[in-house]
């Protein structure tokens, strides 16, 4: 803004000849060499006795004359306007007089105010989305001028900072495909990160993707279909056939030959289900071009078997079969695993499918069959924080199968090359840390509680308590029961105490608190029991006893 000096204006003012000027040297008519004031007092600035002020031989400007003259940079006369193209003080107008002139382009001024981050900028222009200010009077997040919308940084053409999912990929986004992200119809996920093979999200340049890289399990390194993936139809159901006999575990089920693939698996640390007498199976497919078909073993704590592979359990119940359930992973997402159950005619010689809402008190025992809601609550779905997973194939894992008993054991599948990554140093089996009593209490929790209660990303996330035994605990204080139970608060009211475990005192120890419980909301497990099972409680007891 330039310095101005206001003029004054002079109107209707006579300026007249002194007749007679006192003090005046020669008494002549010139008013120079006055000495009766200063110059200019008498009206004549130069002195010259003209009576121009300005001694410019014009007289003195006068503003609203419409004539320009002296300090005047313009005089448009009764047009003068402050808003116009010449001012009421004879200016012309500039930006930051505080004055709004179209003539000069301008769309604001707010004088002293403007300011190029307010309502009108220093160029007198109002904010607009792209002039490189941000400006929270025109309602921008951002402003980045010539970079809005490019995607060099994270601002849009409106000056909006960007938001995942908003269909702009700006700087900090590696994607943005808007409401087809994480639908799999294009290659950017819910996060607004690119796919990338292994993560377990299936984009639109993937086949599959089971969360890891291995050939053979179904889907490939490069998540593409391979082996397993490619295995006929029939082999593969999605949905449960309506009889056991359909589903492959019997070549002759009225004989109970068991099919040639199916073989008997015992897990080392049993789940308590008030007494039913167990046995498991598992089928491990013959796959395209491969053999044998893969356990992903690459997390030995967290096996993931091939698509095609079943698993069955039988329950028998006061000398009677009452159900046999299976476990199908029939194609490559995390999601594809069939649950379903089948109870036992009479005869035993067949058995059907069983309705998802399950049968209480089967075939006139106090054993039910679970519903699918309750088969998930176990085994899990796959969903971040729902339970289960790595338990979803609760029993068959390197813990359980590190056994020399009757079945397929960790040495037989390592023998029989079925697994993608061996243990480390030669192992063929994995004990527990501590004593027999150490390994027997840790092992009983991880079958009966660590399918929920597990540090992984699907285990539950609320209490953060891990269960699940792991195989690189060497010690008993470096396992996850007693890093995350042992001295910890429980946050779970009950008249005994206020940790998960308290070391020496199981009675105030709430994880053994609700293990005694049945038919309340405090039991656990919270389903699949009716009945304590007294000489797991009291194994556990003197456990925590002995810390």
């Amino acid at each position: 803004m330039r310095n101005r000096v206001t003029p004054i204006i002079l109107s209707g003012l006579a300026i007249l000849p002194l007749l007679g000027a006192t003090g005046c040297v020669d008494g002549g008519s010139d008013s120079v060499g006055m000495e009766d004031g200063p110059t200019g007092m008498s009206g004549d600035g130069d002195g010259d006795g003209d009576g121009d002020g300005d001694g410019d031989g014009d007289g003195d400007p006068i503003c609203g004359d419409g004539v320009v003259g002296g300090d005047e940079e313009c005089d448009e006369g009764e047009d003068n306007a402050n808003e116009g193209s010449c001012t009421e003080a004879c200016l012309s107008p500039i930006c930051g007089d505080g004055y709004l002139q179209p003539s000069n382009e301008e769309a604001c001024d707010e004088g002293a105010a403007n300011d190029d981050l307010g309502a009108c900028t220093s160029e007198c222009a109002l904010p607009a989305c792209g002039d490189g200010y941000l400006q929270t009077s025109n309602d921008e997040t951002c402003d980045e001028g010539a970079e809005n919308g490019t995607g060099a940084s994270d601002c849009t053409a409106e000056c909006v900072l960007t938001e995942c999912g908003d269909g702009f990929t700006g700087a900090s986004e590696a994607c943005d495909d808007g409401t087809d992200n994480g639908t799999g119809a294009t290659d950017c996920m819910d996060d607004c990160t690119v796919t990338t093979c292994g993560d377990g999200f299936v984009g639109s340049s993937e086949e599959c993707d089971d969360e890891n890289v291995v050939d053979g399990d179904g889907c490939s390194s490069s998540c593409a279909l391979d082996g397993c993936a490619l295995l006929t139809p029939e082999t593969l159901f999605p949905v449960a056939p309506a009889t056991l006999s359909e589903t492959g575990l019997y070549a002759d089920i009225a004989a109970k030959t068991l099919a040639s693939d199916v073989r008997e698996f015992t897990p080392k640390y049993s789940l308590w289900t008030d007494g039913a007498v167990k046995t498991r199976w598992i089928s491990l497919p013959e796959c395209v071009d491969l053999e044998p078909a893969i356990i992903d073993s690459s997390d030995m704590d967290a096996w993931q078997i091939p698509i095609g592979a079943k698993l069955w359990k039988e329950f028998v119940v006061d000398g009677k079969r009452i159900e046999t359930r299976i476990e199908h992973r029939y194609g490559p997402g995390i999601f594809d695993v069939l649950y379903a159950a089948y109870v036992w005619n009479d005869s035993e010689t067949e058995a059907d499918l069983v309705p998802v809402t399950g049968i209480a008190d089967a075939k006139g025992t106090n054993h039910d069959i679970p519903s699918l809601s309750d088969c998930l609550r176990c085994h899990g779905t796959g969903s971040p924080g729902a339970g289960g997973y790595p338990g979803r194939w609760n029993g068959f894992s390197a813990v359980q199968l590190s056994h020399a008993g009757a079945g397929v054991s960790l040495e037989d599948l390592i023998n029989e090359g079925w697994l993608s990554d061996l243990p480390p140093m030669m192992l063929t089996s994995y004990d527990l840390p501590g004593t027999a009593e150490d390994m027997a209490a840790l092992g009983y929790l991880h079958a009966n509680c660590g399918h929920c209660h597990n540090d992984s990303v699907t285990g539950l996330g609320s209490p953060s308590m891990a269960l699940w035994a792991v195989t690189s605990a060497d010690l008993v204080p470096d396992t996850p029961v007693y890093l995350t139970a042992v001295g910890v608060p429980s946050g779970f009211p009950f008249g005994g105490g206020t940790l998960r475990i308290e070391a020496g005192a199981h009675a105030a120890s709430a994880i053994w608190y609700r293990m005694s419980q049945r038919g309340t909301v405090d039991q656990m497990p919270p389903v699949g029991t009716e009945v304590v099972d007294q000489v797991g409680l009291d194994l556990v007891a003197a456990w925590i006893d002995g810390l």
